[in-house]
C-alpha cells in the first residue's frame, strides 16, 4: 500500500469518514496535511 492509500485509511479510522474536501486536494499535499492536522487534534483549524 502506497503513502497515499495508507493516508486515506489512516484518515478513515480517525474521522470514521473521509470528508469531500479531502477527496479534492492532490496526493501529495493530502499526505503532507493530514499528519499536521491529526495532530493538531480537537484544536485543528482548518480555516488557516
Amino acid at each position: 500500500m502506497g503513502e497515499y492509500e495508507e493516508t486515506i485509511k489512516d484518515i478513515r479510522e480517525t474521522l470514521g469518514i473521509l470528508p469531500g474536501f479531502m477527496k479534492d486536494l492532490p496526493k501529495e499535499e493530502l499526505v503532507e496535511d493530514w499528519h499536521v492536522w491529526k495532530h493538531e487534534g480537537p484544536e485543528m483549524n482548518l480555516h488557516k
